[in-house]
């Protein structure tokens, strides 16, 4: 039982992730990255359930397929906040905000969850 809600959660998580993700790149490509958008939003829980699905896999079993879909989702994420980054700052300098507002930053939220989800998928697979 708890291993198939380990691999609900990853599953529906990641599809969350990647739904975020989409949602997210029109603000970045346009450089109004809003941090409360329901894109993020969706990011954000996307990337709690595949954190409790990797943790119940971590402990009940190891299952290596869904470890390495854990460390997947985790490099989509950091790779999101790479992406994000350059354009977080161009809008950060366009709108007079010259140090960088890092704390309040999606850039930074992004690449901690996709490491802390990494590190998850590695240790389960």
């Amino acid at each position: 039982m708890v291993s198939l809600l380990s691999i609900v959660a990853i599953g529906i998580g990641a599809l969350l992730v990647l739904v975020g993700l989409l949602m997210i790149a029109p603000q970045v490509r346009v450089h109004k990255i809003k941090i409360y958008s329901a894109g993020s939003w969706l990011y954000r829980v996307g990337m709690l359930l595949v954190t409790v699905g990797l943790i119940l896999l971590i402990v009940t079993e190891h299952s290596k397929p869904l470890g390495q879909i854990g460390w997947i989702i985790g490099v989509t994420g950091i790779m999101g906040g790479v992406i994000t980054a350059g354009h977080e700052w161009h809008q950060a300098r366009d709108a007079g905000n010259v140090p960088w507002d890092w704390p309040r930053s999606l850039t930074l939220q992004l690449i901690v969850i996709g490491v802390v989800v990494f590190i998850l998928g590695v240790v389960a697979s």
